[in-house]
């Protein structure tokens, strides 16, 4: 969705209210909201109940939600009323009172028994009617006058707070009203009467006439007005010019006309089939007010990171499925295990429908809260009222039909159909024919209109936004993003941020991103960290944002972060560090090179095995070229190792080359048998070398006298424990194979030999140059001092190599590696 009005805004008024009375009276705004919804309570199941003990049919309870509905034609004549005033709350409050007080009339079914029967139907539709029509004069009104007031970047959080809060008051007042009506006698028993409706109709009317009066406490921003001299036409198609205004407009229509076909008559069929009572309804509204209670939390904050779209798109696709519930309910008891209270029976339909109440109206309520995020961005600023007003008149006009539709084909169903009561087996009913086509048009006809809606930049896919809401746990998420902006210190604040990081919570990048720019050094660092974890495209782009700027102070953090994101897309940003004169920065650099598996990075990886004078920027490097998988690197690293004084570093690389050699991990398992059992390493190269050499013996592949020669030195020089030797040894096996395998002449001079075995089998030659180079001595390294690259491959004197070295275990394992691929090869 394109959330920016396709108009020409005029500049804005020059005054208004302070941001701090603008919170004041958004405040006040939930104040007023939560008595409202004591008086909305009235004009759900209340209202149905009352209309019910009057004996009316289905038709007039359809009719009378209708009216409702239809009366919101006068969202416009209230848009041209609201132009004419000064300041639109005053109008809007003399229209509202009207439309509260007359809530009062039910007292006249106590006063006056004439009242009662049909006179009593034609009160109450009345008494709808005039309140409908003050309530649809002045609504428009209302949403302009709050569309003005709320600021934008506050809007998703607010409509989904305030929708929160205000139905933690409508679920106590739910519970009192089905109390105050469950105590007094039913009208249609003999001894019943009005006296509980009319007790809880004066109270919503009583709570409703001091919402208008706290309401007054909000402050009203200057409006911009329309231009003078428009026609009452072309003010009402102006908003149309958005086609994301016209979508969004048509796609709820058909949405509410959609609800209101199905709407009250889930409560018929409870009543007249199922016996349900008041208190039974009331609890499965209770379940229903719960929902949009956490719904209200959850949806603000989804819709800001999803975008409106893509999570209008994702209720729409989810909610109809929870219809189907209707088809599942049977008239039986089952057994539910409760703690402490052992198996208790409730009634299946009860069960099945509390649960669907609850994950259906969460998901319902959604739909509402992005609506109205839409609806606000996308009316013009310039005659708002005008826009609300076409846009609710048409939504309206749609709704008014459902009831109709729905209540015809309750009554002719029955009609034609008749249901029995209480049906302990399956008999398809007037409500799996509504829940049937409130599916298909929700899906037919609803969703593809608000699929022509333009996404916006940022928005996530479809897929993404559904996974996202299905998967996991929303309640964390929202928890977790809630203490990270709610937190008073920098402990608790990285503590939220690290929980982020560790549920991999992508809603909250656009959170984490502006903890980046907090002024404490640690929850910056979490922050880096957390988006690392969440590795995805926003994610990414922030963390090489923060590499481009040094001053941060988060290039090691950032570094580290991207090695656990690994996307390719960050390798450009990430080369440069890998020549950082910090060999923190530059080993941070190579691990995430390394975790980006782009060989892209083999080139600068390797010369920075060959020429950076720091141990721990090398070891670093060779594994991030172990975990390319780059054999061409297996000789650099090779070469490498003598000069690498650390025994830990000289290790990681040897595991390393030895893991791009072949058999990966067999030598690191031996690096971890030595540290149990301290001078076995050898003893193990060497039984490996020995299994693979008496195979060719046996085969009479290799000279028998020779290797078994070769085989019984290597074991005496170990026990003598004379490195010289043993190098020697290693080198005449090697030496010995590759000259047979290769048909390589032995009688020529060794060197010449083994360059002539190196040109037959590279591999073979790698191994022969390690062994030479082994008998090298380590040139002197002083910490920052440049090494001289080509005293690594000049020719000093050979010197005593250590027994524990690496380096000679390495290169049994090496040679054992060679001697398996021919063995395999010759198979």
């Amino acid at each position: 969705m394109t959330l920016s009005a396709e108009h020409n805004d005029t500049a804005s008024p020059p005054l208004g209210p302070s941001p701090r009375q603008i919170q004041v009276g958004l405040r006040w705004n939930i104040i007023a909201g939560m008595l409202a919804m004591v008086w909305l309570t009235l004009l759900g199941t209340p209202l149905t109940m009352l209309m019910e003990s009057l004996n009316a049919d289905a038709f007039w309870i359809g009719f009378m939600v209708s009216i409702q509905q239809f009366t919101m034609i006068l969202q416009v004549p209230g848009a041209l009323l609201s132009g004419l005033f000064r300041q639109r709350k005053w109008l809007w409050a003399a229209l509202s009172m009207v439309h509260r007080v007359v809530w009062f009339a039910p007292i006249m079914l106590v006063i006056s028994p004439q009242f009662t029967g049909v006179t009593g139907i034609r009160l109450i539709l009345i008494m709808v009617a005039v309140s409908s029509v003050f309530a649809q004069l002045s609504v428009s009104t209302w949403h302009a006058w709050m569309a003005d007031l709320i600021p934008e970047h506050q809007r998703s959080r607010f409509w989904g707070t305030r929708q929160s809060l205000l139905w933690m008051v409508y679920t106590p007042t739910l519970v009192v009203f089905g109390y105050l009506l469950d105590i007094f006698p039913d009208p249609r028993q003999p001894d019943g009467h009005f006296f509980g409706f009319a007790l809880v109709f004066a109270i919503g009317a009583l709570a409703g006439c001091l919402d208008i009066v706290a309401h007054l406490k909000v402050p009203e921003p200057p409006r911009v007005v329309c231009s003078v001299g428009r026609r009452l036409w072309h003010r009402m198609v102006t908003p149309f010019r958005n086609r994301d205004f016209s979508f969004l407009t048509a796609g709820m229509t058909v949405w509410y006309f959609n609800l209101g076909l199905i709407g009250s008559f889930s409560i018929l069929f409870l009543t007249r089939k199922l016996d349900f009572s008041y208190s039974q309804l009331a609890v499965l509204n209770l379940s229903s007010s719960l929902a949009v209670i956490v719904g209200g939390l959850l949806w603000g904050f989804f819709i800001k990171r999803t975008g409106p779209r893509s999570f209008l798109i994702s209720m729409m696709l989810i909610v109809p499925v929870f219809a189907f519930a209707w088809f599942f309910l049977r008239n039986t008891t089952v057994m539910v295990p409760l703690p402490w209270m052992g198996k208790v029976p409730i009634a299946q339909p009860m069960l099945i429908l509390t649960i669907t109440n609850f994950l259906a109206s969460l998901f319902y309520c959604g739909v509402g809260l992005c609506q109205l995020n839409a609806l606000s961005v996308l009316t013009p600023r310039e005659d708002r009222t005008m826009a609300m007003a076409v846009h609710w008149t048409l939504v309206g006009l749609g709704s008014s039909l459902g009831p109709l539709l729905g209540g015809f084909l309750v009554d002719w169903f029955e009609v034609r159909f008749p249901m029995p009561m209480h049906p302990a087996e399956f008999r398809f009913g007037f409500i799996h024919l509504l829940a049937l086509m409130h599916v298909a048009i929700a899906w037919g006809v609803a969703l593809p209109l608000i699929s022509r809606l333009r996404s916006v930049d940022g928005e996530l896919p479809i897929g993404t936004t559904l996974s996202r809401i299905v998967v996991g746990n929303p309640l964390r998420l929202v928890g977790n993003i809630l203490m990270m902006d709610t937190a008073t210190t920098s402990r608790a604040r990285a503590r939220a941020v690290r929980g982020i990081g560790r549920q991999r919570i992508a809603l909250a990048v656009s959170d984490l991103v502006e903890q980046l720019r907090n002024p404490i050094s640690n929850v910056r660092e979490a922050a880096a960290s957390a988006l690392g974890r969440i590795g995805n495209r926003e994610a990414v782009a922030a963390l090489v944002d923060a590499l481009n700027r040094p001053d941060t102070g988060l290039t090691l953090p950032a570094l580290r972060a991207l090695r656990h994101a690994a996307d390719p897309a960050a390798l450009p940003a990430v080369l440069p560090f890998l020549d950082h004169s910090t060999p923190e920065i530059a080993q941070a650099a190579a691990s995430s090179l390394g975790a980006l598996r782009d060989r892209r990075a083999v080139g600068p990886l390797v010369q920075q095995v060959q020429s950076t004078p720091h141990a721990i920027v090398a070891a670093a490097c060779a594994e991030a070229l172990e975990t390319i998988g780059e054999p061409s690197a297996v000789r650099p690293l090779l070469m490498r190792l003598p000069h690498i004084e650390d025994p830990i570093l000289r290790q990681t690389l040897a595991v390393a080359a030895a893991n791009l050699f072949g058999n990966r991990d067999t030598f690191y398992r031996m690096i971890e048998n030595e540290s149990r059992h301290p001078g076995t390493m050898l003893d193990t190269a060497l039984d490996d070398l020995g299994d693979v050499l008496r195979f060719f013996i046996r085969k009479r592949t290799l000279p028998p006298d020779d290797t078994t020669r070769i085989l019984q030195s290597l074991r005496r020089q170990i026990d003598l424990a004379d490195a010289d030797r043993l190098l020697s040894g290693l080198r005449d096996a090697t030496r010995l194979a590759g000259a047979t395998f290769y048909r390589v002449s032995r009688e020529t001079d060794e060197a010449r030999c083994e360059a002539d075995i190196a040109a037959q089998s590279e591999r073979f030659g790698i191994a022969l140059e390690f062994l030479a180079h082994l008998a090298k001595p380590i040139v002197d390294e002083s910490p920052g001092m440049e090494r001289d690259v080509e005293s690594m491959t000049s020719e000093p004197p050979p010197y005593s190599i250590d027994m524990n070295h690496v380096g000679l275990p390495l290169a049994m394992h090496l040679l054992t590696v060679l001697l398996q691929e021919v063995r395999r090869k010759r198979r």
